[in-house]
């Protein structure tokens, strides 16, 4: 994959707060995350929830 453009942290922030999804920034380079499932979301709070319980 070319990397057409690189983008400062701040233009990757002032993005990132207004777009639809969400995304992942690493030198430069901006990559879209893959949505989480409901199932995933819903084990993860799970385990958070043991983590902060103990």
């Amino acid at each position: 994959m070319e990397i057409l453009n690189k983008i400062s942290v701040e233009e990757y922030l002032a993005n990132e707060a207004q777009a639809p999804h969400k995304s992942e920034y690493h030198e430069g380079e901006v990559v879209a995350m893959a949505g989480a499932q409901l199932a995933h979301n819903s084990k993860s709070r799970n385990v958070r929830n043991m983590f902060t319980l103990m």
